[in-house]
């Protein structure tokens, strides 16, 4: 079978739950289909590859999957496929701001300034600031959801401590009898629900956790049950303490923040939500059979109407998106865009229109192949090229919109029979992004204008960014078949094994 290979440039992880490898391609960063996990002692298959059908080495590390991972990140040309790391571990500036112009000051002081610090250090003291501006500090990693959607033109980068972190993005979490709760990085949903929490002004989570100071591990258990004895008596628990020794040594986070297994392989952890947990699944209020998004926030009134709405509609047609390509189209064909095309023109907003362009390319996906509403798909195609090239009208950075409008744009142009329009489209794509669908459709264009040449190398860029992909190995065995037999049976045989193990 056909394998990848590519040098490890990073290790990401503390150790604590696992070591996860980065692999270098050209100006990529992939992860590794591997994991180092520590609890099993052994290597085992990474998150985002745990799939009952493993993919190849093919994903991606953007960005924004560095913020919890790495110190300081650029991306000097717009791309957030291309990272550049420059501060491997999180630094103080990812919870202090900006030390540049504190440091000067504290240096042109001398020696003296311990004694007699400045009014102003020029540095952002965590303890200065209220509850949520502290807890947005933690939250840019410990606040997750199914969908997250940003301001207008930010990103995770774009925070600075000091603020409100509900000012940049706000997260989404699908809730519904079929719904998947996340733990691993769900600490900040389990807390707002806990009634410690809400019956608290103060509680919050350098509470139990000195962000300076790692507790040794058997003095947790004294440690946080006296902070939950600053509020509840000792005496005050149900069970009697000679029954609370013997069964967890008079633990209360065992009981009332039990850990759990989570959604990442051989990974348990703690549940942050107080409460009296009758098993060791996450307790959940009733909710209702329909899907549906609810906003993963203590408050509501933190945003503007406006901003709320637009953030919403945009993780209801992400969550759409996602709905649909794992087989259920309902939520995307009864989505409604109208409010979203309003915001997207009044703001001049490229995220919006590049979600409205592949809304509209998967609804035409969705009705192709029924006659009865051929004339409906044919006018989500229109609309999905006209979007597209509106989104990209706005942004000519090859950022996550522009390459998101930019393939849809492609996509509608090999519809339309266009293939110099989409060879135009593909080719630019491949050239900002790793994936090897993106190659293999610009092979077939290629192909459709008799430059089999072009198409042959690109099949094979194809199979060298992801060697799992079956498609272009058919392409080629078709390709070969009157020019070298015995590569055409070798590429067809591999495409047949890689179809059959899907």
């Amino acid at each position: 079978m056909p394998v990848a290979k590519h040098p490890v440039e990073y290790v990401i992880g503390s150790g604590a739950f696992a070591k996860g490898y980065l692999l270098r391609d050209g100006d990529y960063l992939l992860q590794s289909p591997v994991t180092w996990y520590t609890a099993k002692d052994g290597y085992a298959i990474a998150p985002g590859y745990d799939e009952t059908t493993h993919r190849g080495c093919n994903r991606v590390i953007e960005d924004n999957c560095l913020v919890c991972h790495a110190g300081i990140v650029s991306t000097p040309d717009h791309n957030p496929n291309k990272p550049m790391i420059h501060e491997l571990a999180i630094g103080c500036e990812r919870c202090h701001g900006a030390g540049a112009a504190h440091s000067e000051l504290y240096q042109s002081l001398g020696p003296d300034a311990r004694q007699s610090p400045p009014a102003d250090s020029l540095i952002v003291n965590p303890a200065s600031l209220n509850r949520r501006e502290r807890e947005s500090i933690c939250a840019q990693c410990h606040l997750d959801g199914d969908v997250v959607a940003y301001a207008l033109g930010k990103d995770a980068w774009d925070f600075r401590p000091g603020q409100d972190l509900s000012d940049l993005r706000s997260s989404y979490k699908a809730t519904g009898d079929k719904a998947t709760e996340k733990r691993f990085s769900n600490h900040f949903d389990q807390m707002w629900q806990s009634d410690c929490y809400l019956g608290s002004e103060t509680l919050t989570c350098t509470t139990c956790h000195d962000p300076h100071r790692e507790t040794a591990p058997q003095e947790l258990r004294a440690v946080y049950r006296e902070i939950c004895n600053q509020c509840h008596s000792d005496d005050g628990c149900s069970k009697a303490l000679a029954v609370r020794v013997e069964t967890n040594q008079n633990d209360c986070t065992a009981c009332h923040m039990p850990r759990s297994e989570t959604e990442i392989p051989h990974t348990s952890t703690t549940n942050h939500r107080i409460a009296v947990h009758q098993t060791d699944a996450v307790d959940q209020a009733t909710v209702p059979a329909e899907m549906a998004l609810r906003w993963v926030t203590p408050s509501t009134d933190v945003l503007q109407s406006d901003q709320r709405d637009r953030r919403a509609m945009i993780a209801r047609g992400y969550w759409a998106i996602q709905q649909t390509l794992g087989g259920k189209h309902q939520e995307l064909l009864s989505l409604q865009t109208d409010p979203l095309r309003q915001s997207a023109v009044e703001n001049a907003d490229a995220e919006s229109f590049a979600l409205l362009a592949r809304i509209s390319r998967y609804r035409a996906e969705v009705l192709t192949g029924n006659a009865a509403s051929r004339d409906q798909a044919d006018a989500y195609h229109t609309l999905a090229m006209r979007d597209a090239q509106a989104a990209l009208q706005i942004d000519d950075q090859p950022d996550t919109p522009h390459q998101s409008a930019l393939e849809t744009l492609a996509d509608q142009q090999m519809v339309k029979e266009d293939y110099v329009g989409a060879i135009k489209s593909y080719e630019e794509l491949t050239q900002i992004r790793r994936a090897a669908p993106d190659w293999y459709n610009l092979a077939l264009c290629y192909a459709k204008q008799g430059r089999l040449a072009d198409a042959e190398s690109a099949l094979l860029r194809s199979i060298e960014l992801d060697a799992a992909y079956p498609q272009p190995y058919q392409s080629l065995a078709r390709l070969y078949a009157s020019v070298d037999p015995v590569a055409a049976a070798r590429f067809q045989t591999i495409a047949r094994r890689l179809t059959t193990r899907q």
